[in-house]
């Protein structure tokens, strides 16, 4: 199994939540293709926030497991 982890700055939605860094997300097909065959500088142009209104926070609370700090 072969994944890449590539991040950029934060969108208005995710800044509140973790203002250094949000996953690069790609939605359509065409960016999925760019990422897995283009080269890489044009690859690395997908490397930007997704929309504000892309994502929506579904919850908010204080974290609670174990791991907690």
């Amino acid at each position: 199994m072969l994944f890449a982890f590539l991040t950029t700055e934060t969108n208005a939605t995710v800044k509140p939540v973790h203002s250094k860094a949000m996953p690069v997300i790609l939605t359509e097909q065409c960016e999925m293709d760019q990422w897995m065959s283009a080269p890489l500088a044009e690859a690395l142009e997908l490397q930007k926030p997704l929309r504000d209104d892309a994502l929506q926070i579904v919850t908010r609370g204080k974290k609670e497991d174990a791991l907690a700090a």
